[in-house]
């Protein structure tokens, strides 16, 4: 971002909280400006559907929902210290189940 992040927050200082859900992983990051990771976190769902020969959706969506939570407050327990206001939020708008 040039000239300023989004909402009038200065970019360097733009923190982003991004939450990856698509197959069997989960993933939450937290981003300052536009490349510095501060935090990552990522849940596999790999062992949990290997008994099943492949991924199932409906259970796949179950452990989303188990995962993300936890995941979110690891990093964002990760990133004290910073003084945390989250601007922007990424979310992918199709499945890809």
């Amino acid at each position: 971002m040039t000239g300023g992040g989004s909402l009038g927050v200065p970019a360097e200082t733009t923190l982003t909280l991004g939450i990856e859900t698509s197959c069997d992983d989960t993933g939450v990051a937290l981003i300052r400006g536009e490349r510095t990771v501060v935090a990552e976190r990522l849940s596999s769902q790999i062992r949990d559907h290997a008994r099943f020969g492949g991924v199932v959706p409906e259970f796949a969506a179950r452990k989303h929902l188990e995962n993300l939570l936890p995941l979110v407050d690891s990093v964002l327990r990760t990133a004290r210290g910073w003084a945390i206001s989250v601007t922007i939020t990424f979310m992918p708008q199709r499945t890809s189940l």
